[in-house]
């Protein structure tokens, strides 16, 4: 379930990509329900997110997911950091 945490900025970003490319090519309505659809799937992995760090023990409720190492010689990392408020 913490695998989620990926998707919860792809679902906007593949929403943007695609009004980019095809927007001007949707009529009205089909664009706003594309990017209501990318909103809605965002709120949703959030919640699946939350979800598996609410089952979690106190001590593990503090996950971090690293994407990729963006200057490895300095040890900087693209991570995502999954904590209850």
């Amino acid at each position: 379930m913490l695998d989620a945490a990926y998707l919860v900025p792809a679902f906007p970003i593949l929403g943007f990509v695609v009004l980019l490319c095809i927007g001007s090519k949707l009529r009205e309505p089909l664009a706003g329900i594309v990017a209501t659809t990318a909103s809605a799937a965002s709120f949703g992995a959030a919640l699946v997110t939350f979800a598996g760090l609410f089952g979690e023990d106190a001590h593990h409720r503090s996950v971090t997911k690293v994407v990729f190492d963006w200057i490895p010689s300095l040890d900087v990392k693209v991570a995502f950091l999954l904590d209850p408020p």
